[in-house]
C-alpha cells in the first residue's frame, strides 16, 4: 500500500491556493510551487508537489466547487422561503430551483 503524500495533510485552503496558482501561473515550475509552500511553512518535496498537482489537483477543485454549490443551493432555498410565505414545500423547492437556474445562468 502506498504511503500518504505529505500534501494530503495540508489544510484545505492551502491545497486550494496551490491548485489555483498552478492553473493561473502556467509558467511556474514545480520548484516554484514547492518554494511557495516552503515559504508558507510547509516542508514538502518537489516530487510530492508534482504528484499532487498532476493526480489530485482537479479532484481538490471539484470537491471545493461541489461544496460551494451546496451552499448556493441552501441559500436559494432560504431566499425562496423568505419570499414565498404560505407556499408548500414542493413550491418552495421549485422556486429555489428557479433561483439556482438563474444563478447558474448568470455565472
Amino acid at each position: 500500500m502506498a504511503r500518504k503524500s505529505s500534501l494530503d495533510a495540508l489544510p484545505t485552503e492551502v491545497k486550494t491556493q496551490l491548485v489555483t496558482q498552478y492553473r493561473q501561473n502556467p509558467a511556474w515550475t514545480f520548484v516554484d510551487h514547492t518554494q511557495w509552500l516552503v515559504e508558507q511553512g510547509y516542508n514538502v518535496s518537489k516530487t510530492a508537489v508534482w504528484r499532487f498537482l498532476t493526480t489530485k489537483g482537479d479532484k481538490v477543485l471539484d470537491e471545493i466547487l461541489e461544496d460551494q454549490l451546496d451552499l448556493v443551493r441552501l441559500r436559494c432555498l432560504e431566499v425562496a422561503s423568505k419570499h414565498s410565505e404560505g407556499a408548500t414545500p414542493s413550491e418552495l423547492i421549485e422556486f429555489a430551483e428557479q433561483l439556482l437556474r438563474w444563478v447558474n445562468h448568470s455565472a
